[in-house]
């Protein structure tokens, strides 16, 4: 298969089969270095120097977390634009990222707003209902959607990863308790970190 019929066919392939397409392509000549820069990959053979093949491996493990994310990422990001937007009573929200509706619960705009905008989180505990508290929830939400969606690593730390994901759908309770559940439908994110962990052993 010649590199340019691969580089044609990339945007049809998922982030679950990439690798295996790369190590298809060459499998008896197979070399890290041909396909990954040295920048994306220098951690994880930092992390193994003297065995490749298990880099690659948690290089894999970091595609399939990152791509696990995706499902509970993606409903929070909806909910919570649709919540914020409701009770600000606007309508433009498709082109608005999540760095904008998290830049609302930041401290600037508390007395402006937070009146307004604690009634999007009407499950979530009165103790806890202030806004540094659901701030410091969506920005570790931003700030771990960035890295994933700039193939940084997320795979050091599992545990970290897991505790994440059961924010996510506790924020996602806090805006209706029905989301969680219904999320839980499409995802995968149990099963991949049980695979991961057993991959890394």
């Amino acid at each position: 298969m010649e590199i340019s019929l691969i580089s044609h066919n990339l945007s049809l392939v998922s982030s679950r089969n990439l690798i295996n397409l790369f190590l298809i392509w060459n499998t008896t000549r197979f070399s890290s270095k041909k396909i990954f820069s040295t920048a994306r990959t220098r951690k994880y053979f930092a992390l193994y120097p003297h065995d490749e093949s298990k880099a690659i491996i948690h290089y894999e493990c970091n595609i399939k977390l990152s791509e696990s994310f995706y499902p509970s990422m993606s409903i929070l990001e909806v909910a919570l634009r649709n919540a914020l937007a409701r009770e600000l009573e606007t309508y433009i929200t498709a082109e608005l990222t999540l760095g904008f509706w998290t830049s609302l619960l930041n401290r600037n705009y508390e007395r402006i707003l937070w009146k307004d905008l604690r009634r999007a989180f009407p499950f979530m505990p009165k103790k806890l209902r202030q806004r540094k508290v659901i701030a410091a929830y969506l920005n570790r939400f931003r700030h771990l959607r960035n890295r994933i969606d700039h193939n940084e690593p997320i795979c050091w730390n599992v545990k970290r990863a897991e505790e994440l994901h059961e924010d996510l759908l506790q924020v996602m309770a806090w805006i209706n308790k029905g989301i969680p559940s219904w999320e839980s439908k499409l995802d995968n994110f149990d099963n991949v970190c049980s695979e991961i962990k057993k991959e890394l052993l």
